[in-house]
């Protein structure tokens, strides 16, 4: 048995052991409502969303919601246009953000900054 994931126009078919394969058609054959498959199959899709992340190269990864806020937040004080590509890649994410957000000081224990 093989997963076929398909994106855009390409197709990926993805191998399953006999040992994955059988026990994934016996869980789609318990479903009795559309509901409950729905749920496995959103469920499905976000383990398979996490693990692209993982396997993606780190600069095609999407960015963080922490960094898109973050990002979102500098966009509406120096009145700036987020660029497409920082809500996708987290490389250009990382671009605007050095670019754009304010530099940190760094402090001594005793108080006094320095560059």
């Amino acid at each position: 048995m093989e997963l076929l994931i398909s994106v855009d126009d390409d197709q990926f078919r993805v191998p399953l052991p006999d040992s994955l394969a059988e026990p994934l058609v016996a869980q789609l054959g318990r479903f009795t409502d559309a509901e409950t498959k729905a749920r496995f199959l959103a469920s499905l899709g976000g383990h398979i969303r996490r693990f692209l992340e993982d396997v993606l190269d780190p600069d095609l990864t999407p960015p963080t919601e922490k960094q898109i806020r973050f990002a979102e937040s500098i966009s509406r004080q120096k009145g700036l246009r987020l660029p497409r590509e920082a809500l996708f890649y987290r490389s250009a994410m990382n671009d605007f953000l050095q670019t754009h957000a304010p530099q940190r000081r760094n402090t001594t224990s005793s108080g006094k900054s320095f560059p």
